[in-house]
């Protein structure tokens, strides 16, 4: 059963990174100013390419549940990784993004280090833990990932902050779906409504933040950062969530914390031609066009000799 876990992890990571590419060529070209809003997916909504991508990522959600029931949520994150190679090769060939070979180099190491986490993590599939630690672990989960929203109202958010709080809200996401499925399989009528519910409202999030992140940076930046924290979160938070623990034994948490080392050296890489400063200064800038004229202040104009212009036949 597991081996049809993994059929359907990679089958739906496919589909899932098949349809952002299809959304990321539609984002660019949204208008900026319904950017953290709603109104940027009824703008979407009415294209068809971007439609299709959601299309992708709708078929992909019963094969991830499907790869949740029969496999690790651990292995399940790492089938997920192996669309990042699709990402890339469409971000270069396609959207005509500029993609080097550390970007793949990168790439590669990421799928490595969430395999070794995978490899450490536990075995068997998870129940919930009773009590109020989930309730309280994923509150401040979602609250994080709302924060962009409660920023938008007083300017312009650096486009690092959204990219975060698209891979929040999908590690919510995910923990959701995870949460979800074992409601389902309990025949739990109740709680598996209320997940579902939970499912829809994460996914807007994240959707509304991502596309919005993609109207500023590059798809081959935005996907693999969004990607790693949607992976280690849930992973990161099980002990809290579910009923298992991390690895004791040395040679499994070698392997643990050397492979969240990899994935966090390789996003190091990825973001490198797209510096925290830059997005900073573009969402300034941004800030600034939306500031109305009659509040700016002039700027003065420089000094200039009493004739008004420097005297001919002197150098500058």
């Amino acid at each position: 059963m597991v081996a049809l876990g993994v059929a359907a992890g990679l089958a739906a990571s496919a589909a899932y990174n098949g349809g952002i590419v299809l959304q990321a060529l539609e984002a660019r070209d949204s208008p900026r100013d319904c950017a953290m809003r709603l109104s940027l997916l009824v703008a979407l909504c009415r294209r068809r390419r971007w439609l299709a991508g959601v299309a992708l990522s709708i078929v992909g959600f019963p094969l991830q549940i499907f790869a949740y029931a029969n496999a690790p949520i651990a292995v399940v994150q790492t089938c997920l990784a192996a669309g990042l190679v699709l990402v890339m090769l469409c971000g270069a060939r396609v959207m005509g993004e500029p993609v080097r070979r550390r970007d793949y180099v990168a790439v590669v190491a990421i799928t490595t280090g969430v395999g070794l986490t995978a490899v450490a993590a536990p075995t068997r599939s998870e129940l919930e833990r009773a009590g109020s630690e989930p309730v309280v672990v994923l509150a401040v989960l979602g609250t994080l990932a709302l924060i962009p929203y409660a920023l938008s109202r007083r300017g312009a958010v650096p486009a690092m902050i959204i990219t975060a709080s698209a891979g929040l809200a999908l590690a919510w996401n995910d923990i959701a779906t995870k949460l979800f499925g074992n409601a389902f399989d309990a025949g739990v009528v109740v709680p598996a409504v209320l997940w579902l519910v939970a499912i829809v409202c994460s996914a807007l999030v994240a959707t509304v933040s991502e596309m919005t992140a993609l109207q500023r940076v590059r798809a081959t930046k935005v996907v693999p950062t969004v990607f790693v924290l949607e992976t280690f979160i849930p992973i990161l938070l099980g002990p809290l969530l579910l009923k298992t623990h991390l690895p004791l034994a040395p040679a499994s948490q070698v392997a643990f914390f050397g492979g969240l080392a990899l994935v966090l050296a390789a996003i190091i890489v990825i973001a490198r031609s797209d510096p925290v400063t830059a997005m900073i200064r573009q969402s300034a800038e941004e800030a600034r066009e939306r500031t109305p004229l009659s509040s700016r202040r002039p700027r003065p104009s420089p000094r200039r000799g009493r004739r008004g212009r420097r005297p001919a036949g002197r150098p500058a």
